[in-house]
């Protein structure tokens, strides 16, 4: 990503700067000024634990900022003060110190399932897991059939360099289908040969092995990597196991064309001990991931990008955990237990019948062009997404269409198809000095409807330091194959549901220097037709509907501070956030799964202390207060507010990195979705490697 520019007379001011390796622009003529968008970069800093000097993970230091070469026409010079940004980063320099979720992202929320987030939901700004957007380098991922298997992406965290968040007014530039915002993960890309090495294990059994290489030939650089990861678990039924194998290919060709592969499969079986009910505690769970996709981009003023993407994912949900209750003649049985929905009811319809199993396809095919203008940068795109699902249970029951390839016997009955017209247009320009104003409209075909939206925003830079702003958009989201077509004792789904819509509107204000970084965000949503599981009191079966309106507000305050820029060596960085959100909706007698189980207050406060040259230390405090209930027994209980406490300590010599992290040090109560109670206290010790060749 190049760097952003604001002009002053004869002088350019570079705010961000990308990790490539350019060269000084003399040739403009202009006296150049260099200062760090602390802004992006606030929680990147926390995660540069020291390291040798030849390191990949100390090449990606904030500290150390590359040279960059731009030419000097006035298009691209254009396109460079217009190029969009995150709001805020996350760097993952040490994969240990678990930097890299997007849970440590002002305003972002990972519902966790199990130990080790094997499990987990992501929520933005309060939205439901459904509605934010998940990517990898550009390309989006999010999963057809249900958002539970969004963040169940084919990568090792050893890949991970960076993870961003993008609200809705700028997510649409990248991705259809936004509705909260999106977060992106990005990989590393470096012009080395190198390995990585990861090993670590801890508290219930956990041992993980990752491993990374890169290998340059010629103008092509290919990247390996691989995960092993194990856990006995916390508690009963916690169990898993997972592999993933991850391969890109980059390369540039003919001057100004470019090409990315990525490719990446993984398998991950795991107890789900309640995670989606606690009627029915012993679930279990396995998913086999892959994906293949190609990006490129052709040309320098104007680019035309081609890209294309095949996700496939097989899922299989037992309801009762087959290791536990045996199919014996008809019937799942565990000692004198017969696998039964309801108890003390003995009709046939009653009995556990067997698994659930789908196997999803997603295909997008897109083309974008950009168009540099001496003025600013005219972007337009278009794509097409076609979604299937087979299955023996969602979609429509055509009788056996398809065997399971994956488990013997095994025959989908249940079919669905659609597919996903997506168009966006968009102007960037800089009428005035220190003014940029980005517009854009959007529009998406589905079942016969045409979803139209759009944003526009405008920032002022009264300063080079201090930016304010104003955003608005309009988005939709079409609903996913569980929403539309899953079915059970607990959960009916709706063939009728039509797109959800949003309108959202954003108060932008950011202070940037090199000692101190102060941002704020203050947002209003109005979701219309918004999507949720809802029951009524009386009732224990929740129903997919399109609520009447579900209203948000709220603010998100971070402040980052580097004591080390007021000569105070010890303490390299102090980060401070706080969430606040108020949801309402207008359908009052329903109770909801989704909607209206939010965070209402988050605050987060990390500390990077640097002890002595080798040893580092990283404390991150936060507190969770939620709005909601979950039930238990037949009773609606609180979500209980709790503070957690983690802690890691990192010792480096040469090339080799030793670590001991803490994790809920005070080994504190913690519930999250539906009651699930997560770890107490638990302990990961490992080792971290990197060999430059």
């Amino acid at each position: 990503m190049l760097p952003s520019v604001t002009f002053n007379n004869s002088k350019l001011y570079f705010k961000k700067w990308s990790r490539k390796s350019f060269s000084v622009f003399a040739s403009l003529g202009k006296q150049i000024y260099i200062s760090v968008l602390t802004a992006t970069y606030t929680i990147l800093s926390l995660s540069g634990v020291a390291q040798g000097v030849d390191t990949i993970a100390n090449r990606n230091n904030i500290d150390t900022l590359p040279e960059v070469e731009i030419s000097a026409g006035d298009e691209e010079v254009a396109d460079v003060l217009l190029e969009i940004f995150p709001i805020v980063s996350v760097s993952n320099s040490d994969i240990h110190l678990r930097l890299n979720s997007p849970k440590n992202l002002p305003g972002i929320e990972i519902r966790v399932r199990g130990g080790d987030a094997i499990q987990g939901d992501l929520q933005i700004r309060g939205g439901t897991s459904e509605q934010a957007v998940v990517s990898l380098n550009g390309i989006s991922l999010n999963d057809a059939q249900t958002a539970h298997h969004n963040l169940n992406i084919p990568i090792p965290e050893i890949c991970v360099t960076e993870t961003k968040f993008y609200p809705v007014a700028e997510s649409i530039w990248h991705f259809d289908n936004v509705y909260s915002g999106t977060v992106s993960f990005e990989t590393k890309f470096d012009t080395l040969n190198y390995s990585q090495y990861n090993l670590n294990t801890g508290s219930f059994g956990l041992r993980n092995i990752q491993v990374a290489t890169g290998l340059k030939t010629d103008k092509i650089f290919h990247t390996f990597a691989y995960v092993y990861g194990a856990s006995n678990g916390y508690k009963s039924n916690t169990d898993y196991k997972l592999y993933k194998l991850f391969y890109t290919l980059k390369t540039t060709f003919s001057g100004n064309a470019n090409m990315l592969v990525q490719s990446g499969i993984s398998n991950k079986a795991f107890g789900a001990q309640g995670f989606y009910s606690n009627k029915y505690p012993y679930q279990y769970e396995e998913l086999k991931t892959g994906f293949i996709s190609l990006q490129t981009d052709f040309g320098k003023k104007h680019v035309l990008s081609p890209s294309i993407l095949w996700r496939r994912k097989h899922d299989r949900f037992e309801l009762f955990r087959e290791s536990l209750y045996a199919y014996d003649n008809g019937y799942y049985i565990w000692d004198s237990d017969t696998a039964k929905y309801l108890n003390n009811n003995y009709e046939d319809w009653n009995y556990y019948s067997g698994h659930n199993y789908h196997l999803t396809d997603n295909f997008k095919s897109e083309i974008q062009l950009k168009l540099g203008l001496a003025k600013g940068i005219i972007l337009m795109r278009i794509n097409l997404n076609s979604d299937r699902i087979y299955s023996t249970v969602l979609g429509n029951n055509t009788g056996t269409i398809k065997n399971d390839n994956f488990n013997n016997g095994i025959s989908f009955t249940h079919f669905a198809s659609r597919n996903q017209l997506n168009f966006f247009s968009g102007y960037k320009f800089s009428p005035i000095k220190g003014l940029q104003i980005k517009t854009g409209f959007t529009a998406s075909y589905y079942n016969k409807s045409i979803v139209p939206g759009g944003s526009i925003q405008v920032n002022y830079s009264l300063s080079t330091r201090l930016t304010t702003g104003l955003a608005l958009s309009k988005t939709g989201r079409i609903p996913s194959f569980t929403e539309l077509y899953y079915k059970s004792a607990t959960n009916i789904g709706n063939a009728d549901l039509q797109a959800e819509e949003l309108l959202n509107y954003e108060l932008i204000f950011d202070y940037t220097s090199q000692k101190i970084t102060l941002q704020n965000r203050l947002f209003l949503m109005n979701g219309i037709n918004t999507i949720d599981w809802v029951r009524l009191p009386n009732d224990m079966v929740y129903s997919a509907m399109n609520h009447t309106k579900v209203n948000t507000y709220g603010n998100t305050f971070f402040v980052s501070v580097f004591p080390h820029q007021f000569g105070i060596p010890i303490i390299e960085n102090l980060s401070l956030s706080y969430t606040f959100l108020k949801k309402q909706k207008i359908s009052e007698d329903y109770i909801s799964a989704y909607a209206l189980d939010y965070l209402k207050n988050n605050f987060n406060l990390s500390l990077k202390i640097s002890i002595f040259k080798q040893l580092n230390s990283l404390i991150r405090f936060s507190c969770y207060d939620r709005n909601g209930t979950y039930t238990y027994n037949s009773s609606e209980i609180a979500y209980p507010a709790y503070c957690n406490t983690d802690i890691t300590l990192s010792y480096s010599f040469k090339k080799i990195d030793l670590y001991f992290s803490v994790y809920n040090l005070f080994d504190t109560e913690q519930f999250d979705f539906g009651g699930i109670n997560l770890p107490g206290r638990s302990f990961n010790i490992g080792l971290h490697f990197t060999h430059i060749y």
